[in-house]
């Protein structure tokens, strides 16, 4: 039972230990940061956006107008992937802002008539989470844009008498990224 191992399979063998303790830690396969994660959702998400103020009854000169800055939302977010920076992240997220505060006073009316909660609340709810995850507070929104988070879907009721609660940011943006990840 006694084996003698050569050198060269002692080395081959103790090279192999590296590269089995980094591909197990690599186990859930590719992780993004949240923030990435979050940014990514936004673009995607940030297409429901218009058709739910629309329903809500955003008349058409305002929905083009909204159009616009929510098609410069998305390409804002498209810009994000696994690849990018913090300081890339934080430059996105500073547009991002930038640019619901231009939609705000647009759709504020509208907003909080979407059944169910609108989009554009969650991703605005979801914002102070998302500073957070890439490490920066840049806080550029208007009170008016604050506002909006007010329009975000609610938490579900723990038992069936209590009132929903507001989500957290956290929680936003939880369901942010578990929106965008269902499939279209």
């Amino acid at each position: 039972m006694n084996q003698t191992i050569s050198r060269r399979d002692l080395f081959r063998g103790a090279a192999m230990v590296p590269v089995g303790i980094a591909l197990a830690s690599c186990a859930g396969g590719n992780q993004v940061p949240a923030w990435v994660a979050a940014i990514a959702a936004i673009g995607r998400e940030a297409v429901l956006i218009l058709p739910q103020l629309v329903a809500a009854g955003l008349p058409g000169a305002a929905a083009s107008q909204a159009a616009a800055i929510i098609g410069s939302i998305q390409n804002v977010a498209q810009t994000i992937s696994a690849a990018s920076t913090a300081a890339q992240g934080q430059a996105a997220l500073g547009q991002i802002e930038i640019y619901i505060n231009a939609v705000a006073p647009i759709v504020a009316d509208y907003a909080g008539l979407v059944p169910g909660g609108s989009i554009l609340g969650l991703i605005v709810a979801a914002l102070p989470a998302v500073e957070l995850a890439v490490n920066v507070i840049v806080d550029l929104l208007t009170p008016q844009a604050k506002a909006l988070a007010g329009t975000a879907p609610t938490a579900i009721p723990s038992t069936p008498t209590a009132a929903a609660a507001p989500l957290s940011a956290q929680q936003a943006m939880e369901r942010l990224i578990a929106l965008a990840a269902l499939p279209t």
